[in-house]
């Protein structure tokens, strides 16, 4: 591979071919150089006219009309950078004017083929030396297999030294079960004679605890008989003051019968001449809250009115505002175009530069293959695809920069037509607004004076109303009291039951403690054990029965109260 001179001379018939191509790409990139300068004088242009009528005292922005002019100024910022952009582009579009011959155009493609032929070429080289790497796998293969034949053997040795260590634990384990039986066996051994042992202690348990139950049965006899004296002087103390409350609680039911005939008479008197008054007022305010009523509702009609216009001109505003942001979007998306474009031609220039030294080898090998005629038609007509794709898009730019201006235009007019009906429906709002703030401020006043002979009436059937309930009170006060001094009767005489109980058994158990004093004999003191065993249970069971009598009856008095509650 020798490789092409640098400065080689392109061939007389390229030149005449790429000639009409090269004149054209000038032409254009004239028409885009006036197009480009003409759009900023466009966009300047209402801008100015804005200007001048403000100056003039013309137009009189509204507090609404300013969240417009605050996105205006963020616009205005990004267009500063695209048209940094856009006059970035033209030493570019000179670039491409400077390209006066076609060959480096229609050789962009040469590094792929370049690279095809490379790959085709280390294809037959691989095939015309398969002996030679044959030798090279068969000693890459038998280095394999001794590797893997030694970590085999360093594995077999490390099982082998496992094995050992195991049969080791193993014995071991042996030992210390054997050990382990020798221990149960003198365990076992030992706890049998634990439990023959446990059984002459129960036994021996046996017969003392029969010895102790007897005396202890003479101890409890004595503590109840403490107990009962003790209960019994309880029970008397609380039957003096029981009979004392029921004095205190008699005195104060006379004392509230007679508060409650003062309080009723004082009332009847009053109350009926304050209602009466305020029942009249009442009803002239009404009449006045009416008529002014049916003001509010002609003053909402027109209201209503205003309000429909005003919709109106808004919905109007909504539109212009959803027409801004479109062209604003339209804006934005032309200028990602030229962005793209921005980056397609820097691609193309770095093509470009890549080609031009990549020039020579191509042309090497095209000669040594004898591929060249062939590859060219196929790059001219590459070329020609993707001149015409550009023109297209370039045509389309232009086309979306006009139809943005235009509709920047009329949007302008629209926002002017837009200010003036809002100024119009503002006005009139504020006059209604204050017609109804008079007649909302005169309304509430005479509501206020009705809530407040409202609230006067209701402090005085609240107060009726506590009275009555005080009364109710104080009768069903009354008819406790007399359900408590029946049950407290009730329970007096049960008191006097269960204490002529108390003293009729602590009789008998002084007798039997006598009797049981006398020495006899040993059968004879188990009979009267006996006995005195079921007496003591019979007595129980008597005092169970009287005790749920007396809750029974006990609870009377609580059910009236929470009925009555």
């Amino acid at each position: 591979m020798e490789p092409l001179p640098e400065d080689r001379e392109p061939l007389p018939e390229e030149r005449e071919s790429f000639q009409p191509r090269s004149d054209s790409f000038k032409e254009e990139g004239h028409e885009q150089k006036f197009q480009l300068k003409k759009t900023p004088k466009q966009r300047q242009e209402p801008e100015e006219s804005f200007t001048v009528e403000d100056q003039e005292g013309g137009l009189e922005w509204d507090d609404e009309i300013k969240p417009l002019e605050e996105e205006r100024e963020p616009l205005e910022e990004e267009r500063e950078p695209l048209e940094e952009e856009r006059d970035s582009f033209q030493p570019r579009s000179d670039s491409f004017k400077e390209e006066r011959h076609e060959q480096k155009f229609q050789l962009r493609t040469a590094p792929k083929q370049r690279q095809v032929l490379g790959e085709k070429i280390q294809v037959i080289r691989k095939k015309a030396d398969p002996e030679k790497r044959h030798p090279d796998c068969q000693a890459e293969k038998q280095d394999d297999l001794s590797t893997q034949l030694e970590e085999a053997n360093q594995k077999y040795q490390d099982l082998d030294k496992e094995f050992d260590i195991l049969l080791e634990e193993k014995l071991e384990f042996q030992s210390l079960a054997d050990n382990l039986a020798d221990d149960n066996y003198k365990l076992s051994t030992e706890l049998g004679q634990a439990y023959t042992e446990r059984h002459v202690l129960e036994d021996k348990l046996d017969s003392l605890e029969a010895e102790g139950e007897e005396q202890e049965l003479a101890t409890k006899l004595k503590e109840e008989n403490k107990l009962l004296s003790t209960s019994l002087g309880s029970m008397r103390n609380l039957i003096k003051h029981l009979q004392e409350e029921v004095e205190i609680l008699s005195e104060n039911n006379e004392k509230l019968r007679q508060e409650t005939t003062s309080v009723e008479s004082q009332l009847e008197d009053g109350l009926f001449e304050e209602l009466e008054k305020n029942t009249a007022l009442c009803q002239i305010l009404e009449q006045k809250v009416a008529a002014a009523e049916g003001e509010k509702a002609e003053f909402e009609e027109e209201t209503l009115k205003w309000e429909k216009d005003r919709a109106d001109l808004l919905t109007q505003l909504q539109n212009s505002q959803t027409q801004y942001q479109i062209l604003k979007d339209q804006f934005e998306s032309v200028s990602q175009d030229g962005k793209n474009r921005h980056v397609l031609a820097s691609k193309l220039i770095e093509e470009k530069e890549e080609l031009c030294v990549q020039l020579e080898d191509s042309r090497k090998e095209c000669q040594e293959s004898d591929v060249r005629l062939d590859v060219i038609p196929k790059a001219t007509k590459i070329l020609d695809q993707k001149i015409a794709y550009l023109q297209t898009d370039r045509k389309e730019l232009r086309r979306k920069l006009e139809t943005a201006e235009k509709e920047r235009l009329d949007f302008s007019e629209q926002n002017k037509v837009a200010m003036e009906k809002f100024k119009e429906a503002e006005e009139l709002r504020l006059n209604i607004e204050e017609k109804n703030t008079i007649l909302e401020y005169e309304i509430k006043l005479a509501k206020n004076k009705v809530a407040d002979y409202k609230a006067d009436n209701k402090d005085l059937n609240v107060h009726n109303r506590g009275l009555k309930h005080q009364i109710e009170f104080q009768k069903k006060s009354n008819e406790e009291l007399e359900g408590r001094a029946f049950t407290l009767v009730e329970m007096l005489d049960l008191l006097e039951k269960k204490v002529f109980l108390a003293e009729n058994r602590q009789k008998q158990l002084e007798g039997e403690l006598q009797v049981r004093n006398i020495p006899s004999q040993y059968g004879y003191y188990n009979f009267l054990f006996l006995h005195l065993k079921k007496k003591s249970q019979q007595m129980d069971k008597s005092s169970r029965t009287e005790t749920r009598l007396s809750t029974n009856r006990w609870p009377m008095g609580r059910r009236t109260k929470r009925s009555n509650e």
